[in-house]
């Protein structure tokens, strides 16, 4: 399996993509008064974003037809859940910041009701990348 986000990055230029965080920022989701701050530990919160990208394609397979704000919202969630997780990332875990981040920019590199295809595949690369390189992180130091 590809384990490469580049290929799904979809390129757009630096307007689109500010309006585009600006715009899921500010989507009300059913969690927005759920989302605190904690104490950042490696394995917080990290994982709600590929729970994000999951719950697409967990209501695209049983559901014939979603909520028209059910993509839009799943990937306001994924913005916020990353900002959570970013706000308190210490300095010094460079590589893996680095690989947060490009998951972090593929996913939002394009909306998500657009190409319901490469939530798939961004779901299937951050899936490979949290069981070889992510999770073994995590248990490092826990």
């Amino acid at each position: 399996m590809e384990r490469s986000l580049a290929p799904l990055k979809v390129e757009i230029d630096e307007q689109q993509h500010v309006q585009l965080l600006a715009r899921l920022r500010n989507t009300s989701t059913d969690l927005d008064d759920r989302r605190q701050v904690v104490e950042w530990r490696r394995g917080n919160i990290y994982f709600h974003p590929l729970q994000d990208l999951r719950v697409i394609l967990s209501a695209r397979s049983v559901l014939s037809k979603m909520r028209p704000d059910f993509i839009p919202g799943a990937q306001a969630c994924f913005v916020k859940d990353f900002d959570l997780y970013f706000s308190g990332f210490p300095e010094e875990e460079v590589a893996m910041r680095r690989l947060f981040d490009e998951i972090f920019d593929v996913g939002t590199s394009f909306e998500w009701q657009t190409d319901l295809t490469r939530v798939r595949d961004l779901e299937r690369v951050f899936t490979a990348l949290d069981d070889e390189k992510i999770r073994p992180w995590v248990e490092e130091k826990n």
